[in-house]
């Protein structure tokens, strides 16, 4: 008797459609969270190697010698004064 309930039951949830479509939405968005994370790594690399060459970069020019910090304070500002 209670095996005859256990197969209907499993029956009963097998035939039920109701929560398909929310699962295959789920996977979809599983596949692109995983693609998503797959290009983040590459992307990630990337910037560090940017900001990397901008941190070696940067002490070199601030450090450097030589060049002329000066300038002239005159000038005139542009425009036809009239």
């Amino acid at each position: 008797m209670q095996m005859s309930k256990i197969m209907q039951s499993i029956r009963r949830f097998a035939r039920r459609t109701d929560g398909a479509s929310g699962i295959e939405y789920a996977i979809v968005a599983a596949m692109v969270a995983v693609v998503i994370a797959g290009f983040m790594g590459d992307m990630n690399n990337g910037l560090n190697n940017v900001f990397n060459q901008l941190k070696t970069a940067l002490p070199a020019a601030s450090t450097s010698t030589g060049g002329n910090s000066g300038g002239t304070s005159g000038g005139t500002s542009g425009g036809t004064g009239g």
